[in-house]
């Protein structure tokens, strides 16, 4: 049987919070605060998201290179979503369903259906939904966290990533 009870908030979201019981797991992992190297497999609109993602998530300090992984799984639901949102503006929520007539001459309305596209927008938007709560990406998440303010970043350099992906895809990233 699985753990009770709601899942643990990591460390680093309670210490932002200012919660008494961030001291509670000394031992807990501190991956390096590295921005994670970007998956080859993206997409052009694919590297335009984890860019944006990326910088967002490290100019809020929560961005280690442990998330590396569940950013990509973001970025993939996300590139999806949009092609879903796109293919709904498109074509509606309602699809005809068409058929050859007898003479298998033309296409003949026979009934309308829902289309496929809006149960993949609809799954993706709860998959996106809760993984922007992990990452502190909603209003509800942000209000929960406090971020000490300085006057610099916690994560002042890109290991030079960003750079790459303007000269790559011809981005203007400020």
């Amino acid at each position: 049987m699985g753990k009770r009870g709601p899942k643990p908030k990591p460390t680093k979201v309670l210490e932002m919070r200012g919660s008494r019981r961030a001291k509670i797991n000394k031992n807990e992992p501190k991956p390096k605060r590295k921005r994670p190297t970007k998956p080859k497999h993206f997409c052009k609109r694919g590297v335009q998201l984890w860019n944006k993602a990326a910088r967002l998530l490290m100019g809020m300090g929560l961005l280690t290179e442990a998330d590396g992984f569940p950013l990509e799984r973001y970025i993939d639901m996300l590139v999806e979503y949009e092609k879903a949102r796109d293919d709904l503006a498109k074509n509606g929520q309602i699809i005809d369903v068409k058929m050859w007539n007898e003479e298998y001459q033309i296409f003949e309305v026979v009934s309308r259906k829902m289309n496929p596209a809006f149960r993949v927008f609809s799954k993706l938007n709860e998959a996106l939904n809760r993984l922007e709560q992990e990452f502190g990406l909603t209003p509800s998440a942000r209000s929960r966290i406090t971020v000490p303010l300085t006057d610099e970043s916690p994560y002042s350099g890109t290991d030079g990533e960003e750079e790459k992906d303007k000269k790559k895809v011809g981005l203007q990233i400020s």
